[in-house]
């Protein structure tokens, strides 16, 4: 999950699968890369967008809006693992996608800073990047083993790294929703992202030699590539985050979660052409 700094109909909480063996869950939301619809101007070129019809799957932004609320006040819950915890770190070091996930914090720590903190989410929902206190919250109830945290970790941090735009070509980016032409192309960037941060999740597995991970349909599409020994390490990764960006049109969950996308580009588009009616 990933959420920003832009007007409520920017974000979003959606709940995710479990990072390991104990299937808890993952939540996302968008970023706060989302810019605020682009001013009316004569002939700017710009055209008003069509909304699509949108699909009533379900408000998860508001079942989230409910679970922070009744959450107000409470002290976070406890346990769990601590990034900054020095044996966490050292554990990490262990294997070189470790490693290469320990540098990656410590790039963004510099960039602005970055932790981790303990959060409730009510359901099993596991972690979420919060792009305004830059902080990865996640829910000690969500795994129940040590790579379980890291997979998360993992997952919301590559949303940190596309937030800050620190390794494009192997995180993706974070983009304005103004940039996009409809709510397809919109839902579509947000999912190809999605799809990167699990395949920094199922690295690290792989590395670590654990065998589970949250979406296994997903770790299934992605292991069956890489495994495959066709091509240069980094070919078959594209190929197998291509791979995880077919499954999850097959995943009831992950279409859920596009769908919010959708809805929010059309919610967007709404609010733009009726900024620009406005004489």
């Amino acid at each position: 999950m990933k959420v920003g700094s832009e007007p409520k109909v920017q974000q979003q909480a959606q709940a995710e699968e479990p990072k390991g063996p104990d299937e808890s869950k993952d939540a996302k939301a968008p970023d706060d890369a989302k810019e605020s619809p682009k001013s009316s101007g004569a002939g700017d070129g710009f055209e008003d967008p069509k909304p699509q019809a949108p699909v009533d799957l379900g408000d998860m932004r508001a079942q989230q809006d409910r679970c922070e609320a009744a959450n107000a006040g409470k002290p976070p819950p406890a346990g769990g693992y601590d990034m900054d915890d020095p044996d966490v770190q050292r554990e990490l070091t262990r294997t070189d996608e470790g490693k290469r996930m320990l540098q990656d914090w410590n790039a963004l720590k510099a960039n602005g800073g970055i932790k981790t903190e303990n959060h409730d989410f009510c359901r099993a929902a596991g972690g979420q990047w919060d792009g305004q206190s830059r902080t990865l919250l996640i829910d000690p109830k969500s795994y129940a083993t040590e790579d379980g945290f890291f997979q998360t970790v993992a997952h919301e941090m590559t949303h940190a790294s596309q937030s800050d735009g620190l390794n494009p070509a192997r995180d993706g980016t974070a983009a304005p929703i103004s940039d996009f032409k409809d709510a397809d192309a919109w839902a579509d960037h947000e999912m190809m992202n999605e799809a990167r941060a699990e395949a920094r999740a199922y690295d690290l597995a792989r590395d670590r030699q654990f065998p589970d991970s949250s979406f296994k349909d997903l770790r299934k599409a992605y292991d069956a590539v890489m495994d495959s020994g066709e091509g240069t390490v980094e070919e078959r990764r594209e190929k197998a985050i291509q791979a995880v960006t077919e499954a999850m049109k097959a995943n009831p969950k992950w279409q859920r979660e596009r769908q919010t996308y959708v809805n929010d580009w059309n919610e967007w588009a709404a609010q733009s052409a009726a900024s620009r009616a406005v004489p």
